[in-house]
């Protein structure tokens, strides 16, 4: 009873998706975000809900995007809706995670992109803070025509998009319940470790009672750690350096 259309922009402009079956695009939705004051704001990130559609039918749609109209070669896009399903003993699957800028920030705006080898692509907006959740209760297989239940060890691909930066990760159905922390513009593979890592948070922070090494959860190492890296360094500020900048840079390698 609903489909989503996303889509990036160069600058930030309004958008706006005219739908409708058969010849007919007589309806209209808003950004996700415009919806409850009905005014079109600027984004460079989209996301579109279109919401009360008829299962199993086709409907056809443009994109307005600024003051410009986008078509599919010419012809508007079309999607044909899933059909109603009966057997609804799917068991959710919980995904939830943060992703930040390298600079530590929120993206200003951003998507989380989930799929896998046998199913639909899901999709949800990244919150303000960088915190990101969806309840995979309604996901189905690709062809859309039965709900999906993964395996512990399925594979999931994660994308993570924001308007100058991207970020993919790859997980299994068992570790989805906190994702570790994810930067933009790297990528990660935890489908490497044995263990779930529903135990981690987002940003776990290390204090002076933390926990022995052989309790903390690990993450997967690749390769063994070279000796200049063999203890934390703190390459700026120099020891005992007095700071005047009221955002002072802190640089240092970790093990």
């Amino acid at each position: 009873t609903s489909f989503t259309v996303s889509y990036t922009t160069d600058d930030p402009v309004s958008g706006s998706v005219a739908f409708g079956t058969k010849d007919s695009l007589n309806q209209v939705a808003l950004d996700d975000r415009d919806r409850k004051t009905g005014i079109a704001k600027a984004y460079r990130i989209h996301y579109l809900t279109i919401v009360n559609v008829t299962p199993k039918t086709t409907y056809q749609f443009t994109i307005t995007s600024g003051d410009k109209n986008f078509l599919d070669k010419n012809a508007p896009y079309h999607i044909t809706t899933a059909p109603t399903v009966v057997n609804t003993t799917s068991t959710p699957l919980s995904v939830s995670g943060k992703v930040l800028q390298e600079d530590g920030n929120a993206p200003p705006e951003a998507i989380a992109y989930l799929t896998s080898e046998t199913s639909q692509l899901f999709s949800s907006l990244v919150k303000s803070n960088g915190e990101y959740a969806m309840t995979l209760d309604t996901i189905r297989n690709k062809d859309l025509s039965s709900l999906l239940t993964f395996a512990p060890n399925t594979l999931l691909r994660l994308t993570l998009t924001a308007a100058t930066a991207e970020s993919h990760a790859t997980v299994r159905a068992n570790q989805t319940n906190i994702i570790p922390l994810i930067i933009l513009a790297k990528d990660y593979d935890f489908s490497t470790s044995s263990d779930a890592l529903i135990s981690l948070t987002p940003s776990p922070v290390a204090t002076t009672s933390a926990a022995t090494e052989s309790a903390r959860p690990q993450f997967p190492q690749r390769e063994e750690v070279s000796e200049e890296i063999a203890t934390p360094q703190i390459l700026s500020p120099e020891n005992d350096q007095s700071l005047k900048d009221q955002q002072p840079l802190f640089r240092g390698k970790a093990l």
